[in-house]
């Protein structure tokens, strides 16, 4: 009794390993727009016995549309399905299916004898599979037929899950064999447990359904950068005049402030994480905006600053100016032949040096040194020349 007890115990596990072996599982993906498709080969002998298995996923309706398409009839048992409670002498009746399925007046269904002996013995206590389980899926309701151009099953994804499974199992080819009149008779000819089973990732868009709330962050968004802009363009300078000034922008500043306040939202769509972002960077910026007040000196200082560094500008301008006519005027000095005209040269650049360095002393001599160094190069060159 105990060998008994062991040997049925190994079977056992023997044949759990060869059914864990057996099945094929594969994990695939599916978005909105982007389906997969499966190519199945029913037998290794014709092409015709090809299949293919397509997944749809519509995010708008959260569901997930299984498709199976063959060149051939296809038959299925919508429900796990007794051999010996359908079929009698290989024919199908119709009638003791364990679930409503349609078919015309006068259609006929029988195995054939291949297929048959084809099944697990004794037949009478096999079963057929429901050709396709499923996890984390509700099926929506459709009617069942007899004959088959292709399957489809719609599912309502539960939860909106994003990951769920199909389970494959028995699907059978049906030819149709004699007809007469409204009287036709189907024989299937093939059959097989696929098997297969598809773990089925569903990537979903983050921001699906959240069209109010990315409106509502964009607005707020574009409020705040709007006061910020408005805020910055009144007070560019960062200065006013007076207390008074001051105490106006402070009032403003306060208002504002306490109308956009920090957001410690997050999202898990990018785009309102996005705006939530810059949002934040904008309450930032207004936030640490600042005015001083200057005083009536302070200003005369900045003015006579801004006039001083446009003489200096100017000045400098001159000097260089000065430096390419000395330059010139000693090329022509080279080449003249009248002394007459070269005393005249002489004494022109004599006048430009003199008066260039009356502008130089107003210069300061860090910031002009570059400019300063051009005019003394001249003025060397003139020296060394003309002499």
């Amino acid at each position: 009794m105990n060998i008994r007890y062991r040997a049925l115990l190994l079977l056992t596990c023997c044949l759990s390993v060869i059914m864990l072996y057996g099945k094929m599982v594969k994990p695939i993906t599916v978005a909105q727009g982007q389906p997969y498709t499966d190519h199945i080969a029913l037998a290794n002998d014709a092409t015709d016995k090809d299949i293919m298995v397509k997944f749809q996923f519509n995010e708008d309706a959260n569901t997930l549309t299984v498709s199976v398409i063959s060149y051939r009839t296809l038959f299925v048992f919508w429900d796990d399905t007794r051999y010996k409670n359908v079929v009698k002498r290989r024919w199908i009746h119709t009638d003791r299916l364990p679930y409503v399925a349609t078919c015309e007046d006068g259609q006929r269904f029988r195995l054939t004898k291949e297929l048959c002996n084809s099944l697990p013995k004794p037949n009478k206590k096999y079963i057929f599979k429901k050709w396709m389980t499923y996890e984390g899926l509700q099926p929506q309701e459709k009617e069942i037929m007899m004959v088959n151009s292709y399957l489809e099953q719609v599912f309502d994804i539960q939860n909106k899950r994003s990951n769920v499974a199909i389970h494959l199992h028995d699907v059978m080819l049906l030819d149709l064999v004699k007809q007469k009149g409204i009287k036709s008779e189907y024989q299937i000819s093939f059959g097989k447990d696929l098997d297969t089973e598809y773990q089925i990732t569903i990537q979903r868009n983050p921001c699906f359904g959240l069209e109010k709330e990315t409106e509502t962050a964009q607005k707020a968004f574009e409020a705040v950068t709007k006061s910020y802009k408005l805020l910055k363009k009144n007070y560019a300078k960062g200065t006013v005049s007076s207390q008074e000034s001051k105490k106006a922008f402070d009032e403003l500043k306060a208002t504002l402030t306490a109308q956009y306040q920090h957001n410690n939202d997050s999202s898990a769509c990018p785009v309102i994480q996005d705006y939530i972002n810059q949002y934040n960077l904008k309450v930032d910026s207004l936030t640490s905006m600042k005015v001083q007040v200057e005083t009536p000196a302070e200003v005369a200082e900045k003015v006579m600053g801004a006039k001083g560094n446009e003489a200096n500008e100017a000045n400098g301008k001159i000097v260089l100016a000065n430096a390419r006519q000395i330059d010139s005027k000693v090329s022509r000095w080279l080449t003249s032949r009248n002394a007459s005209e070269r005393a005249d040269l002489v004494r022109e650049c004599q006048n430009i040096i003199r008066d260039t360095k009356q502008i130089i002393i107003t210069l300061p001599q860090a910031k002009w040194s570059e400019t300063i160094k051009i005019f003394r190069q001249a003025e060397q060159y003139f020296n060394k020349t003309c002499r």
